[in-house]
């Protein structure tokens, strides 16, 4: 039985950085809602587990963006302050660790150690076969 951990994705960063893009926009979305970064700096988390590494920061820096100019700024023009330092900070951190534990899971789950083998013998015969009663 496979786990789902068997199953780790990987994308690229390009697929990566469209999932970003899109989760960005809905996570800004629920922070202009909360006021908070908490919904951003969780869909980096995920998305960045997936993806690679310049997909990560990528996806970090859409982020940013989008927090920087539509929370912070209010009105989508982009805000440079200690929030928005705190911000991509705090985006870039998630988006490295995210990216090293979604690796870190990848190369457990195929770890020979870590799941059953299932290796099929094969059986030679070197003899003729014997005749069996009825075939010809």
């Amino acid at each position: 039985m496979r786990t789902s951990l068997e199953r780790w994705p990987r994308v690229s960063a390009l697929y990566g950085t469209g999932l970003g893009f899109a989760g960005g926009i809905m996570a800004t979305i629920v922070a202009s809602a909360t006021g908070d970064l908490t919904a951003p700096v969780l869909m980096v988390a995920v998305v960045s587990a997936v993806t690679t590494l310049p997909g990560a920061a990528i996806v970090a820096l859409q982020s940013w963006l989008l927090y920087a100019s539509f929370i912070i700024g209010h009105t989508g023009q982009l805000a440079l302050g200690s929030a928005s330092l705190h911000a991509a900070i705090l985006l870039g951190g998630t988006a490295v660790a995210a990216t090293i534990v979604g690796g870190g899971v990848r190369i457990l789950s195929k770890s020979p150690g870590r799941r059953m083998r299932t290796r099929r013998e094969t059986v030679k015969i070197t003899g003729p076969r014997p005749a069996v009663a009825g075939h010809r």
